[in-house]
């Protein structure tokens, strides 16, 4: 009996473990200040027709996101992420769209985030422009780290300690 809970629980592990997505974070080292790589950042998003939703100059820390696309077509809902944070000089960035759906209800039923690296569509101004605005700032060339999410939330948990 005891087996067969162990054995449960580690197909479960394995299901969490299987589906978390290959996150992509843009590493660029850059001689810029906080406040300037942080103004670059807002210009840059809010540019491509993202809304900046948290900043913080003296902790060098901004996110912003797109408002939600609805396809007629497939019946999934879309919305574009950029987070930026910047630690002794170095950028730590992230690309992501999120995808859902939604019942009649308005509650969603499915979910998923998709991490952008340089394989993105060229026409997607949202990630280019913003990817390549930073590289210019910095006048370096930016770095592509695939994390997984277990290493990113283990990480998060040590730097708050």
């Amino acid at each position: 009996m005891m087996l067969r809970g162990l054995l449960l629980i580690t197909l479960f592990s394995l299901f969490i473990v299987g589906c978390s997505p290959k996150i992509y974070e843009h590493q660029l080292n850059c001689k810029s200040s906080n406040e300037q790589i942080l103004t670059k950042f807002v210009q840059l998003v809010t540019s491509e027709g993202l809304t900046v939703d948290n900043q913080d100059p003296k902790l060098g820390f901004a996110n912003a996101s797109s408002s939600e696309d609805f396809s007629v077509w497939t019946g999934v809902y879309t919305r574009r992420f950029w987070t930026i944070s910047v630690v002794d000089g170095k950028i730590f960035a992230t690309a992501k769209t999120n995808t859902y759906t939604k019942n009649v209800f308005g509650t969603m039923t499915s979910n998923s985030d998709t991490y952008y690296r340089d394989n993105a569509s060229q026409d997607w101004g949202w990630y280019w422009n913003v990817r390549d605005g930073l590289e210019e700032l910095c006048g370096t060339k930016l770095v592509i780290v695939e994390k997984d999410g277990w290493e990113r939330q283990s990480t998060r948990k040590k730097q708050t300690n």
